[in-house]
């Protein structure tokens, strides 16, 4: 049986950075995978789905989290089943929105 601590995702250099407001928004293939397993995106390119995820949700997320310095790089991880994107600065989440 998997417990969160079993089951480590791979950090990865993020192939896409995207800046939104004061961050700066990356995401790695693995996860620009997972937004291809959605219907939306499903028969798009890695680049655009990586590229309109990340503007639409982009100036939201920038104007949630005003407390995190500008500059900032946040990992975006995205968990599809569920339809929710987590923004993390190191090990910390700063965000979780629902998309």
């Amino acid at each position: 049986m998997a417990t969160l601590t079993d089951e480590k995702l791979p950090i990865l250099p993020p192939r896409w950075k995207h800046t939104a407001g004061h961050v700066v928004l990356t995401l790695d293939e693995a996860m620009c995978a997972r937004l291809r397993e959605l219907p939306d995106w499903s028969s798009r390119s890695e680049d655009f789905v990586a590229e309109d995820f990340m503007t639409q949700k982009g100036a939201k997320w920038a104007r949630t989290i005003p407390e995190i310095a500008a500059g900032t790089e946040l990992r975006v991880i995205i968990d599809q089943f569920s339809r929710q994107a987590f923004l993390i600065d190191g090990a910390l989440i700063v965000h979780i929105d629902s998309f």
